[in-house]
């Protein structure tokens, strides 16, 4: 009677298992057959849309050109640069006819000022403007000091804040001029009185494009960059060159400001071999964190272009032909920097 009564339990659960499985399997289908018939529609809703929007020009193919050239590789330039535009008070854009430029800086546009192969005679010839060089060897952007030239180092006079000021505002700083010439005596820059003398005599209104174009002198002399409390701080090169900016565009407005970064310059170590100067950080950064504040301080303004010369120009990879030692310019050198400054210069006054 026992083992009759285990036959009809182990029946029992096996006609139970039986039963679940079928039931399990039916289930699974069903939701099989209603996702598909969910998704296979909607894929068959986007093909024809697709079909149709392309057939009507909505979506278009974009075919990727693979081939890259040496002319592509050679004539590729990555960079930093900051295009500002100058515009009307509705801030339409103005295109410019540009006949006067006013260059400020130091060792690029001041070597060779007065020759042909001049930065400042191939600007002239590139863009048939008249260019006006008031570029001093020697001189840097940051003041050393907050306190007037004449107290402190008399060279501050010659930095973009001072120089700005006497072109705009003459009189006012004119005596601090020629009382800072005075106490350079021999030491003065051999152009330095022409400088302040057509920078008295100028009519800024009458100026289209204002070019700052300095090198790596602040790098090497390890002039303090930023200050993190007084961005217009102007013994700092952001805080100088900025508020040289402000006060040209406070009082004139129909122009552009085009500030042209330091290029590449290499390391000589005292075993006459040569490196990066990234290698070499001074007591306020590497060529690298100038560039950087400097961008960063520029750009904040929207007053002025900021066109990279240490990425986009003469840099790292292709240095050689453009330099004649460290830091010095080649004639084809000139004409690279000449080049992407015309670029800039021309940027937004050609017609699409």
């Amino acid at each position: 009677m026992s083992e009759q009564n285990n036959f009809s339990e182990e029946t029992k659960t096996e006609s139970v298992g039986t039963d679940i499985a079928p039931s399990r399997n039916k289930k699974k289908m069903r939701r099989s057959t209603l996702i598909l018939g969910i998704i296979l529609p909607l894929i068959i809703v986007i093909v024809i849309i697709v079909v149709v929007f392309k057939i009507k020009g909505i979506f278009h193919t974009i075919r990727i050109d693979s081939t890259v050239t040496q002319e592509d590789i050679d004539n590729y330039v990555d960079s930093y640069d900051v295009m500002v535009p100058l515009t009307d008070e509705n801030g339409y854009l103005i295109r410019q006819e540009v006949k006067k430029i006013v260059v400020f800086g130091n060792y690029p546009f001041a070597a060779d000022a007065d020759s042909p192969d001049g930065m400042a005679a191939l600007l002239a010839e590139a863009t048939g403007a008249e260019v006006i060089n008031c570029s001093i060897d020697g001189s840097r952007i940051g003041s050393s000091s907050l306190e007037m030239p004449s107290v402190s180092n008399p060279m501050d006079i010659y930095t973009p804040y001072y120089l700005t000021a006497l072109m705009s505002y003459k009189n006012e700083i004119y005596d601090e001029f020629i009382k800072c010439g005075q106490l350079l005596g021999a030491d003065k820059p051999s152009n330095a009185d022409e400088v302040v003398k057509t920078l008295y005599e100028l009519d800024p209104s009458e100026i289209d494009v204002f070019v700052f174009m300095y090198d790596s002198e602040d790098y090497w002399v390890t002039q303090r960059c930023i200050d993190s409390y007084n961005e217009y701080s102007i013994d700092t090169v952001c805080g100088n060159l900025i508020s040289a900016f402000r006060m040209i565009k406070m009082v004139y407005t129909n122009n552009r400001i085009i500030y042209m970064s330091p290029y590449f310059n290499l390391y000589e170590n005292e075993d006459g071999t040569t490196e990066t100067c990234e290698f070499h950080i001074g007591m306020h950064g590497a060529p690298s964190t100038y560039f950087f504040q400097v961008g960063d301080a520029v750009n904040k303004t929207a007053e002025a272009s900021f066109v990279d010369n240490l990425y986009g120009t003469i840099t790292e990879d292709n240095y050689k032909p453009y330099l004649s030692d460290t830091r010095h310019l080649t004639q084809a050198g000139r004409q690279k920097l000449i080049d992407r400054l015309v670029y800039a210069i021309n940027y937004f006054n050609k017609k699409d």
